[in-house]
């Protein structure tokens, strides 16, 4: 392709390696999948840029030839009716070239989430990168437990040590990834069952407390709170907008609360998984709820 045309003002052009692209899609780690098991759930997200139109130029002025843009899923696997490729505009021998949108246009939204600039992620100005949560590290090292006739077993519980120096379990709160996966492990139990409900009773009400866990645990991921989340990128127009509504200095590292529903979306760059959430979903810094909890806090019924 020639890489010195420029697209139409509200795109970017990426070209994307073929090589690594295929992996991805067919391979994790050691492990290789059909294509049916992987339409849809992995791909590069990622490429460098070889082009940027004039308009997305304006609205991400950070982004620039060379650095490589992340973007949505659609990009490299959404297909029009005829199976074409809908935003692949050219190939050569090694790469494979998208166009992205950078703004709003005509009906279609921002499908570009920000840039690697070679040390840094940098967002654009309509979405802030999130850390995912973690589970919780405990204050003392891993419990050894010596079973007469079984190799020792090493927990993976997070503990910590109270008062007197009692060891007790931590609180640990459940991911949306924990309750999801959880929810998966009910519905296969249930189909594996559910043949033998007629002529078990016990096995109807196996059924029906799954069924019921499953249901609790789908109010619970779907119910709307604003939970705190570590920075790992966030664009400058963004910090300026915490600084003049909040006067509070905000960058990568710290956290802020953003409403849960809208942590959904996850990208891996470089190994690493991200949470990409639009910026209108931002409740507060931490720092700020923190300074109006030890100003107020007289006035907080405990």
């Amino acid at each position: 392709m020639n890489t010195s045309i420029r697209p139409m003002p509200p795109y970017f052009i990426v070209r994307v390696p073929k090589k690594e692209q295929q992996e991805r899609k067919d391979k994790i780690g050691s492990l290789y999948y059909p294509p049916a098991f992987a339409f849809m759930k992995r791909g590069m997200q990622c490429g460098e840029i070889v082009s940027i139109g004039q308009d997305a130029h304006v609205n991400f002025p950070a982004a620039e030839i060379g650095h490589f843009l992340l973007f949505h899923h659609f990009i490299e696997h959404k297909e029009t009716k005829s199976k074409s490729k809908f935003f692949m505009v050219d190939e050569d021998d090694d790469y494979n070239y998208y166009a992205v949108t950078g703004l709003y246009h005509n009906g279609d939204r921002n499908l570009s989430y920000g840039i690697w600039d070679g040390e840094s992620l940098i967002p654009n100005k309509e979405n802030i990168f999130l850390f995912p949560e973690v589970a919780a590290k405990g204050d003392v090292e891993n419990i050894d437990i010596h079973v007469e006739g079984m190799s020792n077993l090493v927990t993976n519980i997070a503990f910590e040590k109270a008062s007197g120096g009692i060891i007790t379990a931590k609180s640990v709160k459940r991911t949306r990834e924990d309750m999801i996966r959880q929810m998966s492990v009910n519905r296969e139990r249930i189909d594996k069952i559910s043949p033998f409900m007629r002529w078990r009773e016990d096995v109807v009400a196996e059924v029906k407390r799954l069924e019921e866990e499953n249901n609790k645990i789908s109010k619970e991921i779907n119910k709307k709170r604003y939970e705190p989340f570590q920075i790992a990128g966030i664009n400058e127009e963004t910090q300026q907008f915490f600084w003049d509504a909040f006067k509070c200095s905000v960058g990568a590292g710290d956290f802020v609360y953003v409403l849960n529903l809208a942590t959904h979306m996850i990208i891996e760059f470089q190994s690493v998984e991200y949470i990409v959430a639009g910026t209108q979903y931002i409740y507060a810094p931490l720092e700020w709820i923190l300074n109006c909890y030890s100003k107020y806090k007289d006035l907080v019924a405990v």
